[in-house]
């Protein structure tokens, strides 16, 4: 193999050596040794993705999940997630996630069901309607009711479950108290 590689750069040396000017030197060499040009730039594109991506990442001071069953509460998600910004006031590092979960799509059950287990949510709501059917799946879990309620902008009133371990406990208080 050593050997392949040493005949390879005597056979691009001996190319050059027949090229006059530095432009077909210059073409001749980006042929030759395109693959390896290639390689070396999707490596460091790739390293400052990572790079990116570590230096971007924020906190999360709070999660909630606000649960849905073939309805969008986006709007819902728009409106707590200025409330709880106002009222914990993230820095530019930390981030309030709020995301509606529609658990009608199975992929979103499974979502719900890892966050959970991971013990990722400080916070659910959800319709009284749907807390009532869900009440024995929340029971087992030792997901309580929680005494905070919200009622949104359309006037639809949602209320909470905190699960057993929170990972925010300070600034779910915080919500919680307001």
């Amino acid at each position: 193999m050593e050997r392949q590689i040493l005949r390879n750069g005597e056979i691009v040396s001996s190319n050059l050596k027949k090229k006059t000017s530095w432009r077909s030197k210059l073409s001749y060499l980006l042929f030759a040794y395109q693959g390896v040009i290639i390689t070396s730039v999707l490596v460091i594109l790739f390293g400052a993705g990572l790079a990116y991506a570590f230096i971007s990442q924020k906190d999360a001071v709070l999660t909630v999940r606000v649960l849905s069953k073939d309805v969008s509460y986006e709007n819902v998600v728009t409106q707590l997630q200025d409330k709880y910004s106002g009222l914990i006031q993230p820095d530019d590092k930390q981030t309030i996630d709020v995301q509606n979960l529609d658990l009608a799509k199975e992929q979103n059950q499974d979502v719900l069901v890892a966050q959970l287990a991971g013990h990722d949510v400080d916070l659910l709501i959800l319709t009284e309607t749907m807390d009532e059917e869900m009440k024995p799946l929340f029971e087992k879990n030792q997901i309580k009711r929680g005494a905070y309620s919200y009622t949104d902008l359309a006037g639809r009133y949602f209320v909470s479950r905190i699960p057993g371990k929170i990972p925010n406990e300070e600034n779910l208080m915080k919500v919680i108290r307001e």
